[in-house]
């Protein structure tokens, strides 16, 4: 019976891949990207990968995805699905509707691409509802010179809709790849938004699980954002555009799985009773990334999606300022202490300054975006007059329960002048919720042109944002690192808090390999506050130092520091900022060994198209060793010319056939500031 079975399977798939309906003829070019059809085969390329889908009459069903650097086929095995999504309730030949190409930046929240769009229309198989019918969007973007390329679905009732009532989908399948894994190792990649739990020094934010064992044949990934499968030549990844996190699996997210059929990613986002008639409903994307090399490749790799996918806006590139790190909790926001921080932060050279919470007042009920009348008794004149006179940007702290509840309050904050806000203490336990969020953020985004950023908390163990998902809106706000001067805390109690300088460093490093740290938000202390911590060893220029590979964020009052760490640090950004943009532009690479205290650490700043690059290099406070070999990422056997962006000192570095190449730090607990060019 079960060969009968498998007999009878095959037959059906191969009868559905004879060909139904041809497709119509769409052909369109961008730059490197490209799509065609011929027959019932829709081909697209991005120059550098090229993706096949098949329309079965079931959907549209991978096979193909090839590396075009190396030629690399990564769909090996016939297809065993008639859809990459799973449609079980429904029955019947749906109708293809319409399949289009055009050219998208998305409203300016991405990058320019090729978005390709099929329109079906299935019929309901439960007999009770005989009118009913589901529309389902599958979109692909295909952006010029990407690794690879983006899908979504969504999903409409149609006809008299009535859902189901099925409360989830988290097992439905999202996005399918028919290939094999003999030889393969897998990788799993997940991340935590526990802050307040995971302030330690064995504790990480990624959780990074590597299985180089042979396949089992049928393998679970529960944990995983990310999903790498390779060998020594090359890969291919799977990425959830959602807001899953390790502790969190989040609303319908789904898992990575490998079995005979291939590689699937599960999870809708939505459940059938979320579904709205007439009206289209997302569901979470997915990405399929490939690679040629080794492990510099693959995390260049993700990086330039991730890049591509949440492109950098100018409004990105700044330093910020939040008070909340300050110690004074609520009486931080008050309006004679933002004078004093927009002041400082004009002397020193940053760019923003955040108002935490404390400057609403939640006895009033209204719907008013309007402050406390005790914290700001003639409103925001005082402080948007003095900010403008300094040339700096405000920035504000919302709930993300207040932003759902008064939908206008973004936009009114904008209209006021605030430019960057922090979304704080959220519950995103509903589709609903992660919807509205998302509808109203992106709202206010269209409304201030796009000059208006978002902050996205993720500090807490709750169901927020996550890392991959609605970051073409912002920034993630990871940390709460602060001073806890004006508290009665003991020593255990602040450690959740605590600033420590090697901790700082140690999250960076174990984040870079898989996100751009250029859209994380890194703290800054005033470090002569800091209890509990050796913090005070390193010092402020230090403190600032370990952040710039990052989103810089002054989480503490910068009105704090003594005239001489005033005019320590406002040197050191004055050095940084004629170098920002170019390490904007850059990726950040992890360098040296795991920050602990002990380490020489670092981050390399890559430039795949150009000859030059940068390192911030770390000596720790305990480390004994003046001179340290550090390997390098992408770099062997080549002569480096480096200047130290401090000093002004050039030196010629030889780099070994391995990538190693030594380094000289006289005393622990500095830094070195290193531009260099690649000579031969």
């Amino acid at each position: 019976m079960k060969n009968i079975h498998i007999l009878i399977t095959a037959l059906i798939l191969f009868i559905a891949h004879l060909g139904f309906a041809q497709l119509p003829n769409i052909g369109l070019e961008l730059k490197n990207a490209s799509v065609s059809t011929q027959g019932n085969v829709l081909t697209i390329s991005t120059g550098k990968a090229e993706g096949k889908w098949q329309w079965t009459g079931n959907g549209f069903v991978s096979i193909g995805f090839k590396n075009l650097e190396d030629g690399r086929e990564w769909a090996t095995k016939d297809a065993r699905h008639l859809a990459d999504w799973d449609l079980r309730i429904f029955d019947g030949k749906p109708e293809l509707k319409s399949l289009k190409a055009d050219v998208s930046t998305d409203e300016d929240f991405t990058s320019e691409h090729i978005r390709i769009v099929a329109e079906m229309e299935y019929p309901m198989a439960v007999e009770q509802y005989p009118s009913s019918k589901l529309g389902v969007r599958f979109e692909i973007w295909a952006y010029p010179d990407a690794p690879g390329f983006r899908t979504q679905l969504f999903v409409q009732g149609k006809g008299q809709w009535v859902g189901p009532g099925i409360a989830s989908s988290d097992d439905y399948r999202a996005d399918y790849l028919p290939m094999s894994f003999e030889g393969l190792a897998r990788q799993s990649i997940g991340f935590y938004n526990n802050h307040d739990g995971r302030n330690s020094d064995n504790q990480d934010f990624v959780d990074n699980d590597l299985i180089d064992s042979e396949f089992s044949g049928n393998e679970t990934y529960e944990k995983a954002s990310i999903l790498f499968m390779y060998d020594k030549d090359g890969g291919v990844g799977f990425v959830k555009e959602s807001h899953k996190v390790v502790n969190k699996t989040g609303v319908n997210t789904g898992v990575f799985r490998s079995n005979k059929n291939g590689l699937e990613s599960t999870g809708w986002g939505l459940s059938l009773a979320d579904i709205r008639r007439g009206e289209y409903s997302p569901c979470w994307a997915n990405w399929r990334i490939c690679w040629s090399g080794g492990e510099d490749e693959k995390q260049l790799a993700i990086k330039m999606f991730d890049r591509i996918r949440f492109p950098i806006k100018k409004e990105d590139v700044v330093i910020t300022t939040n008070v909340w790190g300050g110690g004074q909790g609520s009486a931080g926001a008050k309006e004679s202490n933002i004078i004093k921080e927009i002041n400082s932060c004009a002397d020193l050279g940053i760019d923003v300054v955040q108002i935490d919470a404390g400057w609403s007042d939640r006895d009033r009920t209204s719907e008013t975006w309007e402050p406390s009348l005790k914290q700001y008794p003639t409103g925001w004149d005082n402080i948007m007059n003095l900010a403008k006179e300094k040339d700096v940007k405000m920035g504000i702290w919302n709930t993300c329960e207040s932003i759902n509840k008064y939908p206008d309050r973004l936009i009114g904050l904008n209209d006021a002048g605030f430019l960057y806000y922090k979304v704080d203490i959220s519950s995103w336990n509903t589709y609903r919720i992660i919807n509205e969020i998302t509808n109203n953020v992106r709202n206010m985004g269209l409304h201030s042109n796009h000059k208006a950023r978002i902050n996205w908390d993720v500090t807490h163990k709750g169901l927020r944002v996550g890392y991959l998902f609605n970051r073409e809106y912002g920034n993630l706000f990871l940390q709460n690192r602060r001073l806890d001067m004006e508290r009665n805390m003991d020593e255990n109690e602040a450690g959740n808090h605590t600033y420590f300088p090697r901790r700082i460093l140690k999250d960076q490093w174990s984040f870079a390999p898989y996100l751009n740290l250029n859209q994380i938000m890194i703290n800054v202390q005033t470090t002569e506050f800091v209890r509990f911590s050796n913090a005070r060893q390193y010092g402020d220029v230090y403190s600032f130092a370990i952040t710039m590979m990052s989103a810089p964020l002054f989480f503490t009052e910068t009105w704090r520091y003594s005239q001489k760490d005033r005019d320590a640090v406002r040197e050191l950004i004055s050095v940084y900022k004629k170098y920002r943009e170019d390490l904007y532009n850059g990726y950040a690479f992890s360098i040296g060994d795991r920050p602990d205290d002990t380490s020489w650490t670092g981050f390399q700043n890559y430039h795949p198209d150009e000859n030059i690059g940068y390192l911030t290099l770390f000596r720790e406070i305990d480390n004994k060793d003046k001179k340290k070999k550090i390997q390098l990422h992408f770099i062997k056997g080549k002569t480096l010319a480096i200047e130290d962006l401090i000093t002004g000192k050039k030196k010629n570095y030889q780099v070994d056939n391995n990538g190693f190449v030594e380094f000289t730090m006289e005393t622990p607990a500095s830094f070195k500031f290193y531009k260099y060019q690649i000579e031969n």
